[in-house]
Order: C-alpha cells, then structure tokens, then sequence
C-alpha cells in the first residue's frame, strides 16, 4: 500500500520542475544569499566608523591646540600690560608772573624744538595768554610767532595812556587806571584760534569771580574774552564781563594751577614757569615719581 503523502510529495515536486515537457533547474534568489549582503554592510560601516573616529580625534586635538595657543598669547599679552608702565596725563602749567611771560616764551622755544606736545595745557594771568597761544599752534612756528609778539611790545601797547597820565589816573572815577584796548589787540594778533575749544590742545584757563571770589576754569568760549579776564590785574585793568558775571585776575586765587592738573588725572610730568621756582613746591597730593617740573 503506497503512503498517501509520499504521492503528493512526488506530484508536486514533479509539477515545480517540469514545465511543457521542459526540465528546469532552480535558481537561487538574492533573498536566498543574506549572508554575503551582511557581510558587505559591516565592512563599510566599520570602516565609516573608524574614518568618523579618526575626524572627530582630529577636530579635537586641533581645537585643543588652538586654544592653547591663545590662552598663551593672552597671557603674554597680560605680563606685558603689566610691564609697561602706567602713562598718566602730560600737563603743561603755565603761572603767572606778569612781565617775566616772556621767560614763558623761551622755555616754549626749547620744549617746540623737541617735538614736545603736552596733552592739556592749565594758564592763569600772563600764563593764560602764553598757554592759549601755545595750544593754538604748537609748533616752533608758532612759538615764534608768539616771540616776535613779546619781542615787539612797548609800554604803550601794554598800558595805553590817554590825555591825563601819570598820577592823575589814580584819581579818576573808573574801574581801572588802563583800558584793556592794547592787550586785546596784542591778544588778537596772537591767537591762531578764536575760541577756546577750537585748539589743538585742550587749554584751560582760571580768572577770579567778583561775585563769589571763587575761581572759574574757562575751558570753552572766546578764547580772547577769558584770557583778558584771567589777565585782569585788580585796579589795573578793568574787570571782564563774561555771561553776565565779572572776572578779575586768575592769579589772585590760583597763581600756579598745579593742583587743576592733578584733579584731571595723575600728571606724568608738569612744565610750569612762576615767579621764583626755588621756591615752589608741588602740592602734597601730587604723585612725585611721576612730577617733573621745569622752570
């Protein structure tokens, strides 16, 4: 007796090889083949990988590197701020001292010649018209030009005398023995600007307040009208009017305006011209290893 299932099993076997009397053989598929396309795919994943591991270690260690670098750098950069030294603010101070200005003139001339251009200049009285000419042109040009001002000056310029001389001008009702006429045009002739905050350098200049006896600091505005009041000697020369107040002579609160300097910032080195500099001394408050002063 024949099994059943055998004869299905032949039936079909038969059937799926035999096609109009044709034998074929089977061929294998892809799907049939999954072990060579796995294979495949973990080569070229593993070496994707290893090339991505590579990049990264690469990228790393370069920004490491860079980052040392300018860490570096900074630190140089830091230990030579520290070394340099401290720049403090190069004042030029200009005193009054009346007619010994023109000693002023000559220590321009030597400080034009070496090129010396401070960074603010402070004037009080004759100091005032001295350090506003300097300020306005720099240069050993202009300081010449300023020489050969004070070099042509006589008494007449200065002190313009009228019908009545002599000591019969104490003895007028006015405010002054002498206009102020002859300096302002000796001022006019002298300036290379016309207003104060129009020079080359910053210029500051001091006169005294009738009104509360306190000092004012012009450092803008005509330049002639607040050198002429800083310039103001009592009974001298008469009081000027600026912004409805009256000013008389700088000197009389602030001779040697050192001390305005030092209140801007911490002077490197100070230039100034007084009266007697043997015996001028620097305030207490002054830095002294960073004052000079020349006379």
């Amino acid at each position: 007796m024949v099994d059943i299932h055998q004869k299905h099993g032949a039936s079909v076997d038969e059937g799926c090889i035999r096609t109009l009397g044709t034998i074929v053989r089977p061929v294998a598929s892809g799907a049939m083949r999954p072990e060579a396309t796995v294979d495949s795919f973990a080569i070229v994943f593993s070496l994707f990988v290893v090339v991505t591991l590579v990049l990264i270690v690469l990228v790393v260690r370069f920004a490491i590197q860079r980052a040392a670098a300018s860490r570096a750098q900074w630190l140089a950069d830091q230990d030579a701020d520290d070394d340099e030294p401290e720049r403090g603010l190069t004042a030029l101070v200009l005193a009054g001292g009346g007619n010994r200005g023109a000693i002023q003139i000559g220590m321009l001339q030597v400080l034009a010649e070496h090129g010396f251009v401070p960074d603010r200049i402070y004037g009080s009285s004759v100091g005032a018209v001295n350090g506003v000419g300097f300020a306005s042109d720099p240069t050993p040009a202009g300081v010449e030009h300023m020489a050969q001002v004070w070099t042509g000056l006589s008494r007449g310029d200065v002190y313009p005398q009228g019908r009545l001389h002599g000591p019969w001008l104490y003895l007028q009702q006015r405010d002054s023995v002498y206009a102020n006429s002859g300096l302002r045009r000796i001022v006019e002739e002298g300036f290379a600007v016309e207003r104060l905050e129009d020079a080359v350098v910053p210029v500051e200049v001091v006169a005294t307040s009738l009104t509360d006896g306190r000092e004012r600091w012009f450092t803008y505005g005509p330049a002639v009208d607040a050198v002429l009041a800083s310039m103001a000697i009592p009974a001298i020369f008469p009081p000027v009017e600026i912004d409805g107040e009256l000013f008389i002579d700088g000197g009389v609160v602030d001779n040697v305006p050192i001390r305005r300097a030092i209140e801007a910032g911490p002077p490197r080195s100070s230039y100034c011209s007084a009266r007697r500099p043997s015996t001028f001394r620097p305030p207490r408050s002054a830095p002294q290893r960073r004052w000079s002063m020349r006379c």
